[in-house]
């Protein structure tokens, strides 16, 4: 039986099988401009299953915009110990499963992205839980995907944290420019975030 919510659903869909592909990004291992991320550590041995946040995504309660994003340090080590993270074959990359909170990822993404990829997409996606935990809608079909506020919102907090570990404005603007948005959608994405960088080509999916 096809719900009445088929439509939306479908929307959801499409962007969940884009959303955070490996990112082909300069600088794959952690260099010194990544020194502020030092502690964040990635489990890459779980391949099946759930797990608590913290056993897959390690050192976040100590990171100072997780700790803003959550309203202090107590508070964001109690969410991120009650945050769960499953693994889905079936999922293209990560996502936040808008149903239950959960961060569903794909195993084989968690062990081919490298360290700093991995850090600004989970801190993307926590931006995301805090949405969710909000009873704000992640997919709001009212508004095209650079126009949705979650979205601008996940980006801006992903972006100041961007520039702070040493990214350049052309590896955020490359970042920033995926599959299921059009050239002029991603300049216009990058012009109301304030990213200054070259143009580049379109990334491919791993």
């Amino acid at each position: 039986m096809i719900s009445p919510d088929s439509k939306r659903t479908v929307t959801r869909s499409s962007e969940k099988h884009f959303k955070t592909w490996k990112r082909d990004l300069s600088g794959s291992e952690l260099s010194a401009s990544d020194a502020s991320m030092r502690g964040f550590e990635v489990n890459r041995s779980e391949t099946h299953g759930e797990f608590p946040f913290s056993h897959i995504f390690i050192g976040l309660e100590d990171s100072e915009v997780v700790q803003s994003l959550f309203g202090g340090k107590e508070r964001a080590v109690e969410i991120l110990r009650n945050q769960r993270v499953r693994f889905d074959d079936s999922a293209e990359y990560m996502y936040v499963n808008d149903a239950d909170g959960t961060i569903i990822v794909k195993a084989e993404y968690l062990r081919s992205a490298n360290e700093r990829q991995l850090y600004l997409d989970i801190i993307h996606e926590l931006v995301h839980i805090k949405q969710y935990r909000e009873g704000r809608d992640l997919f709001d079909s009212k508004f095209s995907y650079v126009d949705r506020p979650t979205e601008l919102e996940a980006y801006k907090i992903t972006l100041d944290e961007a520039r702070r570990i040493g990214m350049t404005e052309e590896e955020f603007e490359e970042y920033l420019y995926v599959a299921w948005i059009s050239k002029k959608e991603h300049k216009k994405l990058a012009k109301t975030l304030g990213v200054n960088g070259a143009r580049r080509s379109q990334r491919k999916p791993a």
